[in-house]
Parts: C-alpha cells; structure tokens; sequence
C-alpha cells in the first residue's frame, strides 16, 4: 500500500483486502456527469469501472466486472429500460447496493424507487 502522505486521502477505508482501489460502477448516459462523478471518485481514492450508458449495460457489467462496493445509477436511462429496472434485474444477480441519481423528480418516479429493494 502506498504510503500514508502520498495518499489523496487520509484513510485505508479505500482499499480492499488485495490491495486496490474499490470499484463503484456508475450507469449514466450523459458523458460530462460520468466524467464528473469519475473525477470526484478518483480523488477519493476509488476506481469507476467502465461506463454503462443503458440498463443492458448495467446488467451485463455487473455479470463481467462485478463492483466491490456499490452502484450509483441515473434513473432516467435512454433505452427501453430505466434505472430502476435495471436495478431490480441487478439485485438478482448482486449484492451491490444501488444509489439512485436523478435531475428530474416526479411523484411516480421516487414511489417507485423508494418502493423497491435495492
């Protein structure tokens, strides 16, 4: 492990048992918040995996490349499936949790999210 003052954080919390940044997938469509969230991570000490842009790449990344510590998703996804969908199909196949994102806020939208067990 690197040492403590070369570190861009003060804390180990960052790394898992084999020595590597933990891994956060984050699902958003539009590049310019990936790459905002990606940097922020970064700075934190935690690696993004590659970008999923739709549910189906969501799902098929968590198959492939699982994260080891969580899942920040967009719910309004272009595609035929959102990000609570994709959240649900997720759960079945992962323990990750999933932190909903969302710029727009109706009524139906957060029941729904708030509903669901993910």
């Amino acid at each position: 492990m690197p040492a403590e003052d070369s570190l861009p954080y003060k804390s180990e919390l960052c790394y898992n048992m084999i020595m590597r940044p933990y891994t956060i997938l984050i699902v958003e469509d539009e590049p310019a918040v990936f790459e905002g969230m990606n940097r922020l991570l970064k700075r934190n000490g935690y690696e993004a995996l590659p970008p999923a842009t739709t549910g189906i790449e969501a799902i098929e990344s968590v198959k492939t490349n699982a994260p080891d510590l969580l899942i920040l998703m967009d719910i309004a996804l272009k595609g035929e499936m959102d990000g609570i969908e994709a959240a649900l199909h997720i759960k079945e196949i992962s323990d990750a949790p999933v932190i909903y994102l969302s710029t727009h806020f109706d009524e139906k939208t957060f029941e729904r999210a708030s509903i669901e067990d993910v």
